[in-house]
């Protein structure tokens, strides 16, 4: 191949790479502008805006739960809640999977009960996105309990 030819792709491959960056951190941006709507609407107690922002077959698990459970079956534990504190002691760290998948991971504080018994007071969550329409909602939630240290 001629050297003339080759500064004109070398060029060219940078700014396709620097365009995909750009559209990576939009991505992640509006991921995190997900997580803080959603938050939002659990802080809120709308059961709609919470289902808005979630896939018809979202799945929770965690330790307050008996096991996997589908969005519905959310709502009826959330009676059983009462919290005190629920906040993120690291703030979300979002990882494209692929252009319509996210995940994003964090540690949690918590203080409350479930049933008068009280809950476990340091998690990690994960959570799947999934893009929809351009809109991108929570597939699953995944919170583990951690000992305290």
């Amino acid at each position: 191949m001629p050297r003339f030819l080759m500064v004109p792709l070398v060029a060219l491959s940078f700014l396709i790479s620097a365009s995909g960056e750009a559209d990576e951190a939009s991505e992640i941006a509006a991921v995190k502008a997900a997580i803080e709507s959603l938050d939002e609407a659990f802080r809120s107690e709308d059961a709609a805006a919470i289902k808005a922002h979630m896939t018809s077959d979202h799945v929770a698990i965690g330790p307050a739960y008996d096991g996997p459970v589908l969005i519905d079956e959310q709502f009826g534990f959330l009676d059983r809640i009462v919290l005190i504190e629920w906040s993120r002691t690291t703030e979300p760290d979002v990882v494209l999977l692929s252009d319509t998948v996210a995940m994003s991971t964090f540690a949690i504080s918590i203080e409350g009960t479930m049933d008068g018994e009280p809950l476990h007071t340091h998690a990690y969550g994960t959570q799947i996105w999934v893009k929809r329409d351009g809109e991108w909602l929570q597939q699953l939630y995944q919170e583990t309990a951690l000992e305290e240290r």
